[in-house]
């Protein structure tokens, strides 16, 4: 496991705690990576972790956390890596599961779920999945490992293979100082080539902690039309397949609509202009209206929405005739 280090004083001590105290019978290592940390994170790391063999802590000029997982990728030993956040925490199963199914399926990534724990409420659920796995039949191995794109990215609740990420040279995009693990999921599941998938809860998240990127109201949402940039360079061969297109543009719709919604009232109107622009008229193998047909459809409770983005592209006097070629093409009732 590769653990960023930085600001996260009052969770480390639980977080370490919970990847020393596993049920598992093989050998595994924890490296700790301290990006430059100004508290006292390290310190008290180094009270629990002192004179423990398989858990070590790394020092490196602050780079954010993208360097820090690239950084310890570079002295990973095991057959296997993971990342973990140092303000959450684990199962005590957690690398049983993971290692487990991996092996059992040969499978390049090994996915499980998660819960939420909100610590200002004092409160705790496990995470939805408001889409769907599809398993094999006779394994629990994803039927198509780039559908995964669709649920929550949550890097912390996956193995990756290490010979897979070398083999395609897969590494964090240390230019993004924030939201970094979005392209980095798109990418892994695009060239997986199998996906192993678990129900077990083995992450527990934690909400409510200030200066968390999941809270930011403000400008720095318009990141993911960078962070979308970069990934579609990743996938190119990908990219050009109707059929993964088709999942990559729902992928694509639904992180902006998370920011969308998120976002201060006064930058809404530039977000959802920006928005169409990169849904709809980014050069793809489906066209716009294709794209508009696919979103309306999957997106139903937010249709409206997905109109309005695609005609805030378009000029006043477009607006009517396409409105009217796609409403043409389409059944309102479904």
């Amino acid at each position: 496991m590769i653990v960023p280090i930085y600001g996260v004083e009052n969770f480390i001590e639980k977080c370490a705690r919970s990847l020393m105290k596993q049920d598992f019978c093989g050998k595994y290592e924890v490296l700790f990576i301290d990006d430059g940390s100004k508290d006292n994170s390290v310190s008290k790391l180094k009270n629990i972790i002192d004179e423990i063999p398989f858990m070590k802590i790394l020092s490196k000029k602050n780079g954010g956390a993208a360097s820090a997982r690239n950084y310890g990728m570079n002295f990973a030993k095991g057959e296997y890596i993971a990342f973990v956040d140092g303000d959450d925490y684990v199962s005590c199963d957690y690398v049983q599961v993971l290692y487990k199914n991996a092996f059992l399926n040969n499978a390049d990534i090994s996915q499980a779920s998660f819960s939420y724990v909100n610590i200002t409420e004092n409160s705790s659920h496990v995470h939805k999945e408001y889409f769907p796995t599809f398993h094999d039949k006779f394994s629990d191995a994803a039927i198509c490992p780039y559908k995964l794109m669709l649920q929550t990215p949550g890097i912390w609740r996956r193995a990756y293979k290490k010979s897979f990420l070398i083999k395609n040279n897969i590494k964090f995009n240390e230019n993004f100082k924030r939201h970094d693990d979005l392209p980095f999921n798109i990418e892994v599941l695009s060239k997986a080539s199998n996906v192993a998938v678990s129900d077990s809860v083995i992450y527990y998240y934690i909400l409510g902690r200030d200066g968390q990127d999941v809270g930011a109201t403000d400008e720095r949402l318009f990141i993911h039309f960078d962070l979308f940039d970069d990934a579609i360079k990743l996938v190119q061969e990908k990219y050009w397949d109707s059929n993964y297109y088709e999942i990559f543009i729902i992928t694509m719709f639904s992180h902006h609509l998370w920011a969308y919604n998120r976002i201060n009232q006064d930058l809404k109107e530039s977000y959802l202009y920006k928005m169409g622009k990169q849904v709809f008229l980014e050069p793809g193998p489906i066209g716009p209206l294709g794209r508009l047909r696919i979103l309306t459809s999957f997106f139903k409770e937010q249709r409206n929405l997905v109109l309005k983005s695609f005609l805030s592209t378009l000029s006043a006097e477009h607006r009517p005739k396409m409105l009217k070629n796609f409403l043409g093409s389409v059944n309102l009732n479904n």
